[in-house]
């Protein structure tokens, strides 16, 4: 079953009951409080109840996604799978992936008919995860914080390890042991021996 698109969910927030008091919060952090009246592809209508009473377009880019993933969770019905489903396929363009997945989760929990589309959702979405987190372990590796990259790598590898990007990931990590060189160790007694003796010469 395919997701409705993003604009038929968000007309269906904007029709729904409207709550109370709505807490926005912009990418500058400014925080908007108010009630929202209307919500599109592009901006969203708040009528602003503080500091002052106004009406405000506020666009869509200018928010936080978490901000509008909150709006438009409390906005549908939740014992409704399909609403879930398209709630995660917008998640997944905004760029919220975990919480995409909790979403297509609760609509294959709701509705065991969209389990091959929630299958096939969370797996996309698991690889996207694991590219997100190998591309900033290769940028760490290059800007020389060498534990950062191999925590991200491991982090792929130990979950990730069915998603094409655990094969970089290797590679990657095959690269940090190149660079890092081997490990240290602690000698032996029988080995530190004659290094103490040839000092003692000198």
């Amino acid at each position: 079953m395919i997701p409705r698109p993003l604009s038929a969910l968000l007309l269906l927030a904007a029709t729904a009951q409207p709550l109370l008091a709505q807490t926005l919060e912009l990418r500058t952090g400014e925080v908007v409080i108010g009630r929202v009246l209307e919500v599109d592809d592009d901006t969203i209508r708040v009528e602003v109840t503080f500091p002052r009473v106004s009406d405000r377009s506020i666009p869509r880019s200018d928010i936080e996604p978490r901000s509008v993933y909150a709006l438009l969770s409390a906005r549908i019905d939740q014992a409704d799978a399909k609403a879930h489903l398209a709630l995660a396929a917008t998640c997944r363009k905004l760029g919220l992936f975990a919480l995409a997945i909790a979403e297509a989760r609760e609509a294959g929990r709701r509705d065991p008919s969209y389990a091959s589309s929630v299958d096939k959702m969370i797996s996309e979405l698991r690889g996207e995860i694991a590219a997100q987190v190998l591309r900033q372990a290769e940028n760490d590796l290059t800007d020389d914080r060498i534990g950062s990259a191999r925590v991200a790598a491991h982090v792929v590898l130990r979950d990730y390890e069915d998603t094409p990007s655990a094969t970089g990931a290797k590679k990657l990590m095959e690269k940090i042991a190149d660079r890092v060189g081997p490990a240290p160790r602690e000698a032996t007694a029988k080995e530190m021996l004659p290094a103490i003796r040839d000092m003692e010469k000198h």
